[in-house]
């Protein structure tokens, strides 16, 4: 892969240069660029702002992109420095954070930050799960600690019942993607209940906080390449989450996805489903890429790859499809149609098994428990340090009362 990013690639008499877009969630990014990891004083692999915990230190504040862009020569000055070490702390004098700005071990390889894609899958998830964990928050600092549980309970049922969602054990206890989608869909829903636990002052923000993750979700995720007046909504909606509590994620969406956006025309086709629907590929078309290693065949399929140039929103295409209905057939637009699958219900027609009923119910009571508690602990964090930054305030003041004046 290197050697082809160096020198190119020969096709019909033609080089060619290949570009490697790295794609896939932080946590394996980070490690293959060596860098700390999110919770790290630069906590972003494209620029070296600082975190929100250390933004006292420094002019660089993470949220308001002020940090400036990463380079090669900097990786490649970290690596120099490690000579034979895998990590800054086996260095008999460890480098300082000015000098790796988070990148603490040894990188696999040497990517332009401009060349790293979003991780519009994870901003995806990671954005919903914030998205209602700030609701619950919203209602636990403004309404106390029993009105919010019983919001997290309503709001665990409005999202099974309406959305048609629940959280999947074996993925953290959390939405999926395609969920997610819907999620973002109905929040709408989300807004009007908050509205009857919060104050218009605290929900009103909400809202549109909402409104503005409605418009970002499909551009975010859309494999085909969006329209120049989409880019320009995608950059002003997205800039408008500043007033939201800093995370690694929504600094990316902020800071970066818009540039990442402009220069290649998509973000969802440099997506994590996009570097999985090419594993499948690769799985399917194995006897093409004969070799005698596995990381040969690996080589052989990124030359051909790099031959057909950007992959393309048609290449994910590849599953069965609803066909649509044939011409003149009866659609269910009433409200009070037998076929909509709300109706069914309504009219006894058994929809799950009562297991199954009784699995959802079990999966979303725990979701709206560790929901309550997540916002408890958030709130809780806040006031504490709320009340140390009070205290030093005061003691400041009485030891300037206490204070002489110089004679």
């Amino acid at each position: 892969v290197e050697d082809l990013r160096s020198n190119g690639l020969s096709v019909a008499g033609e080089l060619r240069a290949v570009r490697l877009i790295l794609t896939g969630d932080i946590a394996w990014m980070t490690s293959f660029c060596g860098h700390a990891g999110s919770s790290s004083r630069h906590p972003c692999l494209i620029c070296t702002a600082l975190g929100p915990r250390w933004a006292g230190d420094g002019p660089l504040v993470a949220f308001q992109c002020r940090g400036s862009p990463r380079t090669v020569e900097q990786s490649t000055d970290v690596r120099r420095a490690l000579g034979t070490c895998v990590e800054n702390a086996d260095l008999p004098q460890p480098l300082t954070h000015d000098q790796h700005r988070s990148i603490q071990r040894r990188p696999l390889m040497f990517v332009p930050p401009e060349d790293i894609a979003p991780s519009p899958l994870h901003l995806t998830l990671g954005m919903t799960s914030d998205t209602l964990r700030l609701a619950a928050e919203v209602v636990r600092a403004s309404a106390g600690p029993a009105r919010a549980t019983v919001f997290c309970t309503e709001l665990g049922q409005l999202l099974l019942n309406r959305a048609g969602v629940e959280p999947a054990p074996y993925f953290g206890g959390t939405f999926e993607g395609r969920e997610c989608h819907r999620i973002g869909r109905k929040l709408t829903l989300v807004c009007e209940l908050l509205d009857e636990y919060a104050p218009a002052r605290w929900a009103a923000p909400f809202r549109r906080a909402c409104a503005d993750w409605q418009a970002l979700l499909p551009i975010l995720n859309r494999s085909a390449v969006i329209a120049p007046h989409d880019m320009d909504e995608f950059e002003r909606r997205a800039a408008s989450f500043v007033d939201v509590t800093a995370t690694p994620k929504m600094h990316i969406l902020v800071c970066h996805a818009t540039a990442f956006l402009r220069r290649f025309g998509s973000l969802g086709r440099y997506s994590e489903q996009a570097l999985e629907a090419l594993h499948g590929r690769f799985n399917q078309e194995a006897a093409l890429y004969t070799a005698g290693t596995f990381l040969g065949s690996c080589g052989h399929f990124i030359k051909l790859a790099a031959m057909s140039r950007a992959p393309y929103s048609a290449l994910y295409n590849n599953g069965p499809t609803r066909k649509t209905a044939r011409a003149g057939a009866r659609v269910a637009t009433r409200p009070d149609d037998g076929r909509l699958r709300a109706n069914k219900v309504q009219n006894g027609a058994p929809g799950k098994s009562t297991a199954c009923k009784e699995k959802e119910a079990d999966d979303v009571a725990k979701w709206s428990s560790n929901l309550a508690a997540a916002a408890a602990r958030r709130i809780g964090a806040w006031e504490n340090r709320g009340n140390r930054v009070r205290g030093v305030r005061e003691q400041k003041v009485q030891l300037g009362r206490h204070v002489e004046p110089p004679k």
